[in-house]
């Protein structure tokens, strides 16, 4: 059953990373373009002058976006530090990307800060998920053969 859901995993893995991609790629909302190194600068900004909707949008949709690899990493074994390393990794290639490509997006910080949270809360909900799916699977394995 274990073998059953990393298969699976990989197989979510693929449309899941086409996902990511194409939010990587879709053009922001307008001519916005730039780079924010400063720590939670943007969260801040957003809390005290915009709306609470785009402010809740801006924190639930990062750890969002990478809280499915940190799920993943615990199917495929990755320890927690190993996963927020690949997390941290991704999350700064994307933001490297979204600077580079003509997409008027804003390369940010936070959003780093708010991925590894997010492959941070995946692992955590992970982790014991996959206790409960390896004890399943043993005495799942233990039970003798039903008389038909």
């Amino acid at each position: 059953m274990l073998q059953g859901v990393r298969r699976l995993g990989l197989w979510l893995a693929i449309p899941y990373l086409g996902w990511i991609i194409f939010l990587l790629l879709d053009p922001g909302n307008g001519p916005i373009e730039g780079l924010n190194l400063d720590p939670f600068d943007t969260l801040r900004r957003q809390y005290a002058f915009q709306s609470e909707r785009v402010f809740l949008q801006q924190v639930i949709g990062n750890i969002g976006l990478l809280l499915p690899f940190g799920l993943l990493a615990v199917m495929w074994g990755k320890s927690l530090l190993r996963t927020l390393a690949y997390v941290a990794v991704g999350s700064v290639i994307i933001e490297a990307a979204q600077y580079s490509l003509p997409i008027s997006r804003v390369a940010d910080v936070d959003d780093v800060i708010l991925n590894v949270l997010g492959g941070l809360t995946g692992w955590l909900i992970g982790w014991p998920l996959l206790r409960i799916l390896e004890r399943s699977s043993a005495t799942g394995s233990e039970r003798p053969p039903s008389e038909a």
